[in-house]
């Protein structure tokens, strides 16, 4: 849990706030210790921006109630402002199931996730095989009115839950023994929320009827302002009971008393439309009882209207059936406003124990800066620590440095002594180098005496392996085979290549052909296995493609010319 047992928790609605004061220690009940109520103001002729509205008005009450800054603060937005679904998930691993919630939440909020914030609460057990979840999205400016509201006056938002889910976990802390279906109707300002509380199960629906629509109702009626419209209502009205009860006597009231009765009309028919909808797509059943909370449910005989209608019992929610009531509580007082305080027992029920919907709304940006606030003690004694340890270590590099310059001094001596013999080593090595290469020159001079005698030598080298091959006429292939000429190729004064003709008597080289073939598996003519041993002489870096391969008129010699770069 957190550092206090004392929370502060905020209610928002559409017209007015609660600030409440409970002391909450797990596993304990609940207790009010203060609470205070603002009225917003906005009507829907001047509505605009509410947030410098909410801020004014939650500075006087935080004061009132002597909330010290950085105070914890929990908050319940009104349902107008999210997206609850009740979803069935198939049966699933938990390493997948968050995965099909996220899934879910995209395919059932009408709005892009990144614009949203949003969580979930698995309902029910899951031993069936079948998972419920109740997954609440809102958008991420309605969420950010209210924390940052919160957040500009010096205290510190914690928990954002929303009104429909606080009063189904009041419902379930205040009436534990309550069989079947339990609906709450809590009529505010703007709308009223419907909470359908049954075990392993949720279902509420937000519809836009409630005190206003009354107020308007009037005001178009006598064409009068909506706020001498709100003051009449106050004043005057309740809910006309029609059939043989009497009218009113006085006919204002008796107008807007059944003023009264046609717009709760209108809600009786969304109510009976939301539950035929719960009992038909949820599995669940009719309620069994009314419990009536908010605002504008204090209208008389408001309980005798749905009792009639609904044909079950109705009740006002008491909130404090299980709640326990501090000394600084007016408690005549909070006899007349305990309407208003249901969304915050409900926030406070959390703080002691595990509810059935536990839901927080809390924006990313405020989540991160707690984190990193929760951080900053491991930091603080982090840093002390990396100080601690800086401080030994210059303690230790101060007892080290003199010792580190006189070894510094010896060193750089020794330095400059071996960089004299460096200089020394370098002179000698450089002119060894200039030795060396006047010694190649000369190589070079007197290799190219007998390089052309090399050539040759490599060239009747070549015909050598063939030797002693006799063919048919009884000539071995070197009186069969004779080189007549060569051509050198001279690139930039240099003899780079070497042209080569030769000839050969045409029947040896076909009877060598067949016997390259037979014993060497090679096919390949004889000049062609000529000119492969060509390549393998060491003054030759390559030969080029035969250039010629022919026989003369007579079919007696074969003519060949092939061309051998020499190397440098």
């Amino acid at each position: 849990m957190f550092a206090s047992d004392h929370i502060y928790i905020l209610s928002v609605g559409a017209g007015k706030l609660v600030l409440a004061e409970f002391l909450a220690k797990p596993g304990q009940v609940p207790v009010l210790e203060n609470y205070a109520l603002g009225e917003l103001g906005i009507t829907p002729e001047t509505e605009t921006d509410a947030t410098a509205y909410i801020s004014a008005e939650f500075a006087q009450m935080s004061e009132a109630l002597g909330m010290r800054s950085g105070a914890t603060v929990w908050v319940a937005l009104s349902g107008q402002v999210v997206f609850p679904r009740f979803v069935k998930l198939p049966p699933v691993t938990k390493d997948k199931l968050q995965s099909m919630i996220q899934y879910e939440a995209e395919q059932n909020v009408p709005f892009p996730i990144s614009e949203l914030v949003w969580d979930y609460s698995l309902i029910g057990s899951g031993e069936s095989g079948e998972q419920y979840a109740m997954i609440v999205a809102a958008k991420n400016e309605n969420v950010s009115v209210v924390t940052d509201c919160v957040t500009q006056a010096g205290f510190e938002p914690r928990v954002v839950d929303v009104a429909p889910m606080a009063l189904y976990n009041c419902a379930l802390w205040n009436y534990p023994e309550a069989e079947g279906c339990t609906l709450v109707v809590d009529i505010g300002a703007r709308s009223t929320n419907l909470v359908y509380v049954e075990r392993g199960r949720f279902f509420s629906r937000t519809v836009p009827i409630a005190g206003n629509a009354i107020t308007q109702e009037i005001a178009k009626t006598f064409q009068m302002s909506f706020k001498d419209a709100e003051t009449l209502k106050r004043e005057v009205a309740f809910v006309a009971l029609g059939g043989n009860y009497a009218p009113a006597e006085d006919e204002q009231t008796d107008r807007v008393s059944k003023i009264v009765r046609t717009v709760v009309t209108r809600l009786h028919a969304e109510i009976n439309r939301s539950t035929n909808f719960y009992r038909s797509q949820q599995g669940g059943n009719a309620p069994a009882r009314v419990l009536l909370t908010g605002g504008s449910s204090v209208v008389p005989y408001m309980d005798t209207f749905f009792r009639e209608k609904l044909q079950v019992d109705v009740q006002y929610f008491n909130p404090f059936q299980r709640i326990e009531v501090g000394s600084k509580v007016d408690k005549q007082k909070l006899g007349t406003d305990a309407f208003v305080l249901t969304e915050v027992v409900g926030l406070a029920v959390r703080q002691t124990k595990a509810c059935e919907i536990m839901i927080n709304l809390i924006p990313q940006s405020i989540l991160r800066r707690q984190t990193f606030q929760k951080k900053l003690p491991a930091l603080a004694a982090a840093v002390v620590g990396i100080a601690v340890i800086l401080g030994i270590w210059g303690f230790n590099a101060r007892l080290n440095t003199e010792q580190y310059r006189k070894q510094g001094e010896e060193a750089k001596a020794k330095l400059n002594a071996l960089n004299a013999s460096k200089q020394e080593l370098m002179r000698e090595n450089k002119a060894l180098d200039a030795m060396k290469e006047t010694a190649q020159q000369y190589q070079n001079l007197i290799a190219q005496r007998t390089r052309w005698i090399r050539i040759l030598a490599n060239l009747q080298e070549s015909l050598l392996p063939a030797a002693d091959l006799k063919t048919p006429t009884g000539r071995s292939l070197r009186n069969s085979i004779w080189l007549t000429s060569f051509d050198p190729v001279v690139e930039n004064g240099q003899v780079v290549k070497l042209q080569v003709s030769g000839r050969a008597w045409n029947d040896d080289m076909n009877f060598v052909q067949s016997y390259i073939e037979e014993h060497l598996g090679v096919k390949a003519t004889a000049i062609e296995n000529l000119v492969e041993r060509v390549k393998t002489e060491p003054l030759f870096s390559g030969v080029e493609p035969i250039e010629q391969e022919t026989t003369d008129s007579d079919n007696q010699l074969r003519l060949f010319r092939f061309t051998i770069a020499l190397k440098p």
